[in-house]
């Protein structure tokens, strides 16, 4: 990671980076090749490891989930989670995400023991891992009103409140065009590993796709900086679809757990923009 971000070259990253972890540092490596300004993603950071936990299976592909904590206050903790697709194969990084401040991760088996791996269809988690995303992403959409909002902790869930405040900020301020907001699994490598309790640790990429269309005729849409990098232009007159993509990290409570979902950490980043 640091070889490649010293060069911003997707191809150093392909040996050991794939799914949404290329995809983001890839996006972020197209940014900056078309402007110094844009900022490099946080490094990969190697060590101390605070946290490991590595499936307990016999089968492939096999999943391993550690957290490292660089020293100082100025990076959060990251979790990076790995897969390896067959025993000659390399452990491939799918996901790093930055956990939220204060997070706290449940108590799971040693790492001598390691964790069951969790069906992406589990019947036995509060939610099955993969409809995490569809359902958090509608609560980013309806809030209070969505069917799924009892499902989820976001009572201190600061990337909910920034999402869901960025949306509703973005439709008041559009006068002349109009904005629809659409979250859906991005990826279908999500990777759950099972908690002490019951519940699991789930690694899960949402895309958020934001399309802009112009409510009158001869008006354009006009997009941010990065998107302009991406577009090639300020804007279209036809709208704009722009992808961002979430990997997040969720704590999933057993189906009869009292406890909530909660979002444990997240990682957002620009992926692609187009002309509608």
């Amino acid at each position: 990671a640091a070889d490649a971000d010293l060069v911003s070259d997707k191809k150093v990253l392909l040996s050991r980076f794939t799914g949404p972890a290329l995809a983001q540092r890839t996006a972020n490596y197209i940014l900056r090749t078309r402007s110094a300004s844009v900022a490099k993603l946080p490094k990969i950071v190697a060590s101390p490891i605070a946290f490991s936990l590595p499936a307990a299976t016999d089968a492939w592909p096999r999943s391993l989930m550690v957290v490292t904590d660089e020293p100082g206050d100025e990076a959060l903790p990251q979790m990076l989670v790995f897969q390896q697709q067959a025993p000659r194969s390399k452990y491939m990084l799918w996901y790093n995400i930055r956990l939220m401040p204060g997070a706290k991760i449940p108590e799971v088996p040693s790492s001598d023991t390691g964790a069951i791996p969790v069906d992406i269809k589990s019947l036995f988690l509060k939610l099955a891992p993969q409809d995490i995303a569809s359902a958090y992403g509608d609560v980013l959409n309806r809030g209070a009103s969505s069917l799924s909002q009892g499902l989820f902790d976001l009572t201190k869930d600061e990337f909910y409140k920034q999402v869901s405040g960025a949306q509703q900020a973005q439709v008041l301020k559009l006068k002349k065009a109009k904005i629809t907001f659409s979250h859906q699994l991005g990826d279908p490598n999500v990777i759950s590993l099972a908690t002490s309790n019951g519940g699991a640790l789930v690694a899960v990429y949402q895309s958020d796709i934001d399309t802009i269309k112009p409510t009158k005729a001869g008006s354009a849409v006009s997009v941010g900086a990065e998107e302009k990098l991406l577009l090639g232009s300020n804007g279209s007159t036809r709208g704009v679809k722009s992808v961002y993509g979430n990997m997040l990290l969720f704590y999933v409570p057993a189906v009869d757990d009292p406890i909530r979902i909660t979002l444990v950490g997240a990682t957002q980043g620009l992926i692609s923009v187009s002309s509608l």
